[in-house]
């Protein structure tokens, strides 16, 4: 983010801490009809995920004045 008043640009510690799981897996699509005029294939790919901090006092942050 911008260094401005209030920003928190820094995060340090410990990120072993700071989980990311997979809440759904993967999907690819292709995108025929949009790119026929062209002859082209068009793909379409997604994920939804999830994070979580198990321990707060594992991370820091910086915060300007």
């Amino acid at each position: 983010p911008p260094i401005g008043k209030g920003a928190k640009p820094v995060a340090f510690g410990d990120f072993s801490y700071y989980w990311i799981t997979s809440r759904f897996p993967m999907t690819v699509k292709v995108l025929k009809e949009i790119f026929a005029m062209y002859g082209q294939n068009g793909y379409l790919a997604y994920e939804f995920l999830d994070d979580r901090l198990i321990c707060p006092e594992a991370i820091k942050v910086i915060q300007i004045a």
